[in-house]
């Protein structure tokens, strides 16, 4: 076997680019990157401090974070790409990818990573050398990176926002940042990933989640074991303590994650909640969800419409009963299809179908078609004129009786059909001939030529414009407001 033959043999299949891994994470920010190397000491549970230095000195940047835990277990990890690793099979722990402190080695000029034994130079020519050192404790990572004054200053400022655990003094530039108690804890079981069997898996396991009221202008965060993941729409920060599912970066969980974190801690907090806040976005996520408690959706629903609400129907009368009964009508818009499902299925809303329409077949039998008399027909000959002035509209017009429901006149949009109601109008209506009654009934009902769920603002607005075409119409065309 020739010395060609025996060097190509010891080749590995794969090679790192570091120019390639700088390309790709060169352009994140800088606390996403600065965050691992952190995360890699509060994995350390011997650790019982973390220092955190940034500066700049008008050139490049320099950060070092340094520790007193047991050291790197295996001194390569500092340059082996997602090499194996005991954190994996550890859900208490954030590390599993081996691969933060390349990331952030990778867009620095240089790097110099020292713990218990060994001390590894990453040099500026791109060469990596070992040295033995006489530390015994800890680690010490020091990198040279080419930030701006102001990517440190919002780093320096992010970095601040960790949530450190109890036992471990955690320090930004030499600012202690305190332990946070949690304002409320609880448990709960979600998704999580772990090394078994070989092999990384996801699966099912029960947590605590604390949550924590922001800070004056301070986002909302998702966290994991502390470390923050990414901004999150929620009225707290939100710290998962295991291990959350995500992409390689680190730098966001699942959307379908997010949503039954969202039904948790809405479980959790609907008390709290006030009616200016319940129609934010994480809350309508979360009634999505099936983990949130049917009565937690009943509440959302009293404190965003109040007790009198109904859904917008396809019966036009019953949505204006519903209306005029003092009741909220939510159109078909403002929520989306599971919002409303969850809504009718456990929330107690109902259509307005549902309460001020009878039985369809009792409601044919106290309603029958009336004959007009020569007063009805004068009548509808007067609105038909009205109709094809102000809405260019041939109309047909009907008569009926129907008793109980307080009901004058409907206008069916879709057919060009004004149908009036004897049982309520009477007779002796249709005697007075034209009057400001009668013509109120009929622009009314024109009103509704223009499709609306009821009597809103479009409506209001179809029926002032209807109302102005009638006035001019009076000005310039007076005939048509005389009996035949």
């Amino acid at each position: 076997m020739n010395e060609q033959t025996t060097m190509q043999e010891k080749k590995r299949w794969f090679e790192v680019d570091v120019a390639g891994m700088r390309e790709f994470h060169g352009g994140r920010q800088g606390w996403q990157l600065s965050k691992e190397l952190v995360s890699n000491s509060l994995d350390e549970e011997q650790v019982t401090f973390c220092k955190f230095e940034l500066t700049h000195d008008g050139q490049v940047a320099t950060l070092i974070v340094e520790d007193d835990g047991p050291g790197f277990r295996n001194a390569s990890d500092a340059y082996t790409i997602l090499g194996s690793t005991y954190k994996r099979a550890r859900p208490d722990l954030r590390g599993r990818f081996n691969l933060g402190e390349k990331e952030v080695i990778a867009v620095s000029r240089s790097a110099v990573v020292e713990t218990v034994g060994k001390r590894i130079i990453f040099a500026e020519n791109g060469e990596r050398r070992e040295e033995a050192t006489i530390r015994t404790k800890g680690t010490r990572v020091e990198l040279i990176l080419p930030w701006s004054p102001k990517k440190v200053e919002q780093t320096i400022v992010r970095m601040k926002r960790l949530l450190p655990p109890k036992n471990v003094k955690y320090s930004v530039n030499g600012e202690i940042v305190p332990y946070r108690e949690p304002y409320k804890t609880f448990e709960t079981t979600l998704e999580t990933v772990l090394l078994e069997k070989g092999f990384m898996r996801r699966t099912m396991r029960k947590t605590q989640v604390e949550l924590h009221k922001p800070a004056f202008q301070d986002p909302p965060m998702l966290f994991e074991l502390g470390i923050p993941v990414q901004r999150i729409e929620c009225a707290f920060h939100v710290d998962v303590r295991q291990k959350i599912p995500m992409n390689p970066n680190r730098d966001a969980a699942k959307p379908s994650y997010l949503k039954h974190l969202y039904a948790e801690v809405l479980n959790q907090t609907i008390m709290e909640v006030p009616e200016d806040k319940i129609s934010q976005g994480w809350i309508r996520q979360a009634v999505e969800d099936s983990r949130t408690m049917p009565e937690v959706v009943k509440q959302v629903v009293q404190k965003r419409f109040g007790e009198k609400v109904v859904l917008w129907s396809s019966d036009r009368q019953a949505n204006e009963k519903a209306v005029e009964a003092d009741y909220e009508s939510v159109r078909p818009k403002e929520l989306s299809r599971l919002e409303r499902k969850r809504f009718v299925e456990v929330g107690g809303l109902k259509h307005a179908s549902d309460i001020f329409s009878g039985d369809p077949d009792e409601e044919a039998k106290r309603s029958k078609e009336v004959k007009p008399n020569q007063d009805m027909l004068r009548i509808a000959d007067y609105a038909k004129r009205l109709a094809k002035a102000l809405v260019n509209r041939e109309i047909r017009v009907r008569f009926y009786s129907k008793f109980g429901d307080g009901v004058a006149a409907t206008y069916d949009q879709v057919t060009g059909t004004l149908s009036f109601n004897i049982a309520t109008l009477g007779y002796d209506w249709f005697k007075q001939g034209i009057t400001a009654d009668t013509t109120a009934i009929i622009l009314h009902e024109l009103g509704h030529e223009n499709p609306d769920y009821a009597h809103g603002p479009a409506f209001r607005r179809n029926l002032e414009t209807v109302a102005g075409k009638a006035v001019m119409l009076a000005l310039h065309q007076p005939d048509i407001f005389e009996l035949n």
